[in-house]
């Protein structure tokens, strides 16, 4: 007997045995079983899902010798006959090669004819939509009111170039993709049959290089067993189809958390020379990610991940080093490189420039979040004071900080005389020999303001609200001074960008997060810090083992003492009665940005009177 590849030999042959489709075919058994089979059917889905398969099925439950049953026997003479292909009454038709009007006119000229030995003459059409416009319309009628002997079943990879008028007349059934973990065990079956020694690793990844395709699945394991002699392996696996390992997988997201341009570059060259197919990689990469953000969004991402148990515990390690934004912005990246990757004449060019981009990428934040930023950056109204707080606020939830404030500053002409020009805002900051809540000074004695010194002697004798011969106000502490036994939060609050810029210094990621950041309370040697609502992903990092020793450690070298931190949510809501809280508040990073580039300068809005 002539061999039959493992696609042939092991396809199903009763309802029970299809894998990955129970909802058709529990929906045919029934219908068999109450009587109720419409005349024409249209089967889609995927190639290599059971479409054909259960189009035989059902021609055999049609026509058993015990039937019309759920359950064909299988072994009388019309179930052998469509099992081999030779029956008379299931005629399986080409759609490719039997597409124009005249093999229709044919088909309808036949089926006014009684079946040879049967129940039904069953007319299987493989690719529907490959039939002509012409040919369509010649099959309306006879599909719309066919004789009751006749059964049609219509199988297609492309229901969306079927007419309407075709689907309309049709019951329609989607055949989804296989998910993995059926293609593995239907693997392991047969190789249990076949007593090939094949280990659950080497038959996960040949699941995943099948695409949700059995039949694939199955032609794949028949060609590895032919090259490896009946012992598969991954390595034989990985040599044979050119696929990619989930250990290298994992070591490129790893490479890609670390933002390692160079190892990046070095893997895109150890796949060149071996032949692998890049865009196949990049899907894979793809794929990857998207594991990864599943894990990082999802509340039970096993569920949703259909992947081997190995390199799920593996991916839930790896989680924690990505943004969900990071996450996002990769996948975007990804998901048109394999399309450039095959038409471009330098594929390889294509994916390091891909991958590059995405180990320079910056830390990312929602555009909402941007928006929210500089739709609530208003500085405050009346005289620009800051008052303070209520000290009974509850200690988990602090209200949003107001910008600082920035002044225009008159400028000497040519002539001698002076005009008001605008100079570039710089950012004002309390000094520390102010006291907490002494306001009763004008607003310009109460803020330090580095200014040109073309300006200084303009600023000295024309700036409103500051009498004639004020002394400047005192400089604020720098890293280095003495520092207080007791640290109070405006004097923390004066050092604190200068914090921000050493954590910098140290590591840029954490420096960005930690200036959304402000002191809000100071607990013995605890140094509270709060953010607004919108950025709460950044108290997740900053509380994260590394970032949190590193902010500490530089607290400590310029408190000259062990700091403690806490980080917590502020609410972002309304002002009550005009009051904001007392620390010292930094413009938001965003807001300097947008008028540097933009040219532009902050308006200071006023109460009406």
């Amino acid at each position: 007997m002539p061999y039959l590849i493992f696609a042939r030999k092991y396809r199903p042959q009763t309802f029970d045995e299809v894998v990955g489709q129970d909802h058709v075919c529990r929906t045919l058994k029934q219908a068999i079983s109450s009587d109720r089979l419409a005349q024409s059917f249209l089967f889609t889905g995927s190639r290599g899902v059971g479409k054909t398969s259960m189009a035989r099925i059902l021609a055999k439950a049609l026509n058993c010798q015990k039937g019309p049953t759920d359950k064909p026997c299988g072994k009388c003479i019309p179930c052998t006959e469509i099992t081999f292909g030779n029956s008379l009454d299931t005629l399986e038709i080409d759609g490719a090669s039997n597409r124009g009007i005249d093999e229709i006119r044919n088909l309808r000229e036949q089926v006014k004819f009684k079946p040879a030995s049967g129940r039904f003459k069953v007319y299987i059409i493989d690719e529907v939509h490959m039939l002509t416009a012409e040919a369509f319309n010649a099959l309306l009628k006879t599909l719309e009111e066919p004789p009751e002997h006749v059964k049609f079943i219509f199988a297609t990879t492309e229901p969306s170039k079927v007419p309407i008028t075709i689907v309309s007349r049709c019951q329609r059934y989607h055949f989804k993709p296989i998910p993995i973990r059926q293609i593995k065990e239907k693997l392991a079956e047969i190789a249990a049959a076949e007593k090939i020694k094949a280990g659950d690793d080497v038959l996960f990844l040949l699941a995943r290089a099948a695409d949700g395709s059995l039949r694939d699945g199955e032609s794949l394991f028949d060609q590895l067993a032919s090259f490896t002699k009946g012992k598969p392996t991954v390595e034989a696996a990985l040599e044979a189809f050119g696929l990619t390992s989930e250990e290298t997988l994992l070591s490129a997201a790893d490479e890609l958390a670390e933002k390692n341009g160079s190892a990046l570059l070095k893997r895109i060259d150890d796949l060149v020379d071996e032949g692998k197919d890049l865009a196949r990689f990049v899907e894979e990469l793809s794929e990857t990610l998207r594991h990864l953000l599943v894990f990082r969004t999802a509340k039970k991402p096993e569920d949703l991940i259909d992947v081997s148990e190995h390199f799920t515990a593996e991916l839930k390690k790896r989680a924690e080093a990505f943004s969900v934004e990071d996450l996002l912005y990769m996948i975007q990246v990804l998901s048109k490189t394999p399309w450039e990757i095959r038409q471009s004449e330098t594929p390889r060019l294509v994916l390091e420039v891909a991958l590059v981009q995405l180990a320079n990428r910056e830390p990312l934040s929602k555009m909402s979040e941007i928006l929210e930023e500089l739709r609530k950056y208003t500085p405050p109204s009346g005289t620009g004071g800051i008052a303070s707080a209520p000290k009974s606020s509850a200690p988990e939830t602090y209200r949003a900080k107001p910008p600082a404030i920035s002044k225009p500053i008159s400028a000497v002409s040519s002539s001698g005389g002076s005009t008001s020009r605008p100079e570039p805002r710089v950012k004002s900051e309390i000094p520390a020999s102010a006291s907490e809540n002494d306001y009763s000074m004008p607003v310009e004695e109460r803020y330090e303001t580095s200014v040109p010194r073309a300006a200084t002697a303009v600023l000295e004798n024309e700036m409103p609200g500051r009498p004639p011969g004020t002394a400047e106000p005192s400089a604020r502490p720098a890293l280095g001074q003495a520092v207080p036994s007791v640290i109070s939060v405006p004097y923390l609050s004066t050092l604190w960008p200068q914090v921000i810029e050493r954590v910098k210094a140290a590591k840029m990621s954490t420096g960005n997060y930690l200036a959304e950041t402000e002191p809000v309370d100071i607990d013995g040697d605890v140094i509270v810090l709060g953010l607004d609502s919108e950025f709460s992903f950044h108290k997740e990092a900053l509380e994260r083992k590394e970032h949190r020793e590193l902010i500490a450690e530089i607290c400590r070298q310029v408190f000259q003492k062990p700091i403690g931190l806490k980080f917590v949510v502020m609410k972002s809501e309304d002002k009550e009665l005009g009051t904001v809280r007392q620390e010292t508040t930094v413009v938001p990073s965003i807001v300097e940005q947008a008028v540097h580039i933009f040219g532009g300068q902050v308006i200071k809005k006023r109460k009406k009177e």
